[in-house]
């Protein structure tokens, strides 16, 4: 994504098959594990000063484009609790952690 009068660089996805992700213990008990469908989106970052303005989520949604263009018919992600909502998207929450804070 190419934004005018911004650095070379205001943020990144990073994201791969879900399978690829095994050494997090949490994500084995995601049912489709190992069914081959699933993209699971590892981190998303903006740089401070370039937030609130629609750019995490246009990332996200190009990678889901993307996924759905290789095959992929599912995505997941640990993410803070309400951010589905806050993004306005659906989404079903398979577990949830302690705050480790």
């Amino acid at each position: 994504m190419k934004v005018d009068r911004a650095p070379n660089t205001i943020g990144y996805l990073a994201a791969d098959m879900l399978e690829k992700f095994a050494a997090i213990p949490s994500l084995l008990c995601d049912p489709y594990f190992e069914a081959g469908n699933t993209i699971y989106i590892a981190s998303v970052a903006i740089l401070a000063g370039w937030r609130h303005r629609g750019f995490a989520i246009a990332l996200q949604k190009e990678c889901l484009r993307g996924a759905l263009a290789r095959g992929l018919t599912r995505a997941t992600a640990h993410i803070e609790s309400g951010a589905l909502s806050r993004m306005r998207l659906e989404g079903r929450v398979l577990g949830q952690f302690r705050e480790l804070v």
